[in-house]
């Protein structure tokens, strides 16, 4: 369950703290790789920003070791 103060972020929010287009994201979610978000009304949804953050805690972090 989601901390009901949690802040909830637009899609446009979500993809300028991530990087990511809005393909990539839904691309992302189909593959269970992404966090799927509330839906908040019949038309809007919304990720809670700590989803996000979590998310991007789990991304390997580039070393800048040379391969």
């Amino acid at each position: 369950m989601t901390d009901p103060t949690d802040r909830l972020l637009r899609r446009a929010q979500v993809e300028i703290r991530t990087g990511l287009s809005t393909t990539t994201i839904y691309r992302l979610m189909r593959t269970g790789k992404f966090p799927r978000p509330i839906k908040v009304s019949k038309k809007a949804v919304r990720w809670p920003a700590s989803e996000i953050e979590r998310w991007l805690a789990s991304l390997p972090r580039a070393t800048g070791d040379a391969a």
